[in-house]
């Protein structure tokens, strides 16, 4: 199953971190109506862009995202794949939001 990702619109973008421990944790929100939020400042911190430059490719349609829910032995979890033009970020989340693995390329 694959779900559309929203994100809230942020005031200020957060600088992106020299040291990776510095980076905040994700987390994934449902909305009242079942949509997916995740805060785009976390997400830039991952993919190691400034906040307003994803918000800015996201307005220019260049930001994709795929969450795919888990079954069997995944049961419970989803994985979120969200692809810029130069750089791909996937985590993979609890039943309750928690981040519990990433990568990216």
């Amino acid at each position: 199953m694959t779900a559309h990702l929203s994100f809230p619109v942020m005031c200020a973008p957060n600088p992106v971190p020299d040291d990776p421990t510095e980076i905040s944790p994700v987390h994934l929100n449902i909305d009242p109506s079942g949509n997916w939020l995740v805060d785009p400042s976390e997400l830039a911190e991952r993919l190691g862009v400034a906040a307003s430059d994803l918000r800015r490719q996201m307005s220019c349609g260049q930001v994709t995202s795929r969450i795919e829910v888990g079954s069997g032995e995944d049961d419970g979890r989803s994985r979120v794949t969200i692809r810029l033009p130069k750089k791909v970020w996937r985590g993979v989340f609890d039943q309750g939001g928690a981040l519990i693995g990433e990568e990216t390329w």
